[in-house]
């Protein structure tokens, strides 16, 4: 029997990726923040916020997040820079939906 014959050789741990925090990208936030402040149209402001969020994605699919994940770590990004255009006080900030249980519709029969 030769060492690579046994099956324990071949056995790799299963791995589970933690994506680093979107809520603790504070200075990319607000740099995306800085660039929605300088839109001198809903146009240009929303075209800033719409490539960080396509990008965001992107490095999210590249690394291999699931889909879930991704979407509920970019409602994060999205609500850290809004958090910043609030801070720096820009003239646009983006609207965010609100995912907190108090504020959703009850679906489905009472």
């Amino acid at each position: 029997m030769q060492r690579d014959d046994l099956p324990l050789f071949a056995w790799a741990p299963p791995v589970r990726m933690i994506p680093f925090p979107a809520t603790a990208r504070t200075g990319h936030a607000l740099k995306v923040a800085r660039q929605i402040a300088k839109g001198r149209t809903d146009n240009e402001a929303s075209w800033a916020l719409n490539r960080a969020c396509d990008s965001f994605v992107n490095q999210m699919a590249k690394a291999g997040f699931s889909e879930n994940e991704t979407q509920r770590q970019l409602r994060d990004f999205r609500r850290a820079i809004h958090d910043q255009c609030r801070a720096i006080r820009s003239p646009w900030v983006p609207v965010i939906e609100d995912s907190s249980p108090h504020h959703r519709t009850p679906g489905g029969a009472a």
